[in-house]
């Protein structure tokens, strides 16, 4: 019950009147119950705790990223980040605890729910026709503050869609997950974020040619449901995915006019200055892992160390990058 409560909860909780409005109750929203979980296996049923076999490279994760808070500028930003892995390693021993195969299916259900829920609100930013008038940096985001947010979150919730939609025995079941797949589809699409549609691309692929291999077609067949349905699918992602967009130009983190459209974003990513910058962040990212392959800079501080590698070409007296929009860039430029 808990982790559902979180799995539901926590994407939908914002605090309009604070500075980070998303992020900062969020994690609150994520933490709390988990800290309680945490006070009672300590105090009350410490003998009683599973600890699953991916323990032991969580673990061994963890004490590298605290010890790189000895040498880092920044102790204060290493120690915010280190609490965030500290959240996840115990959601991900919580889970290994309390969620039972039985229950594989309500955490599928209640992840589709929220994610429908979120790409309903999306679609209606994205549309011009905000049903809740929530704070964003950059719209369409629903509650998730930003659109690159919004679609980070939506390339996770839409596997458990695909696997729910895949798995259902009733048609309420099958119509609900039905729907929610393209319009999770499409919000992602709307999003304009390159990167999302890259990884959710080489992520279906992978899924697809482990479902469809030769050898396995053969002994189990993995998907059951009829043509027709994943041809309705298509068609309305589709259908949805070229909409107009409703969107105001409102300020610099409106989708800029390379993004406009499905085909100018595509088309933008082989036009000089496409990446934005990030290739030129990339490069410098790779000096700064060359320079301090071992220790790093020091887990969330990346932001203190760039401008030093970046020789004029993005710091300006206004403006930093505070990330290299690359995960694994940055975890081997900090630890």
């Amino acid at each position: 019950m808990l982790i559902i409560s979180i799995v539901i909860f926590v994407p939908l909780v914002y605090w309009p009147t604070m500075r980070d409005y998303t992020l900062s109750p969020k994690l609150f929203a994520f933490q709390m119950p988990l800290a309680i979980i945490l006070l009672f296996w300590l105090f009350i049923r410490p003998s009683k705790v599973l600890i699953p076999s991916l323990s032991l490279p969580a673990l061994a994760f963890l004490l590298v990223t605290f010890l790189s808070t000895l040498w880092a500028p920044h102790t204060e930003a290493a120690l915010i980040e280190n609490t965030k892995y500290l959240t996840g390693f115990i959601f991900f021993v919580t889970i290994a605890n309390h969620l039972r195969p039985q229950n594989i299916s309500h955490l599928l259900t209640a992840s589709t729910a929220t994610g429908l829920f979120i790409s309903i609100l999306v679609i209606s930013d994205f549309l011009g026709y905000r049903l809740i008038n929530i704070p964003s940096a950059g719209l369409p985001s629903a509650t998730l503050g930003y659109r690159n947010i919004a679609a980070m979150y939506l390339i996770q919730v839409l596997p458990f869609a695909m696997v729910l939609f895949a798995l259902a025995k009733t048609r309420y079941v099958t119509l609900c997950s039905g729907i929610a797949i393209p319009l999770m589809g499409a919000c992602i699409i709307y999003t304009r974020t390159r990167g999302a549609w890259l990884g959710l691309a080489i992520a279906l692929l992978l899924v697809g040619f482990w479902a469809y291999w030769p050898a396995r077609q053969k002994t189990e067949r993995v998907f059951h449901k009829p043509k027709w349905q994943v041809i309705a699918i298509c068609a309305l992602l589709i259908t949805l995915a070229f909409l107009p967009s409703g969107l105001a130009k409102q300020g610099p983190q409106s989708i800029d006019e390379k993004k406009t459209t499905v085909t100018t974003a595509i088309n933008s990513i082989l036009q000089k200055g496409g990446d934005r910058g990030r290739l030129r962040t990339w490069r410098n990212t790779l000096q700064m892992i060359q320079e301090r392959p071992t220790l790093g800079v020091g887990l969330g501080n990346w932001s203190v160390y760039y401008p030093h590698y970046d020789q004029g070409e993005l710091v300006t007296f206004q403006v930093s990058p505070e990330r290299p929009h690359n995960t694994l860039l940055a975890l081997f430029s900090e630890i």
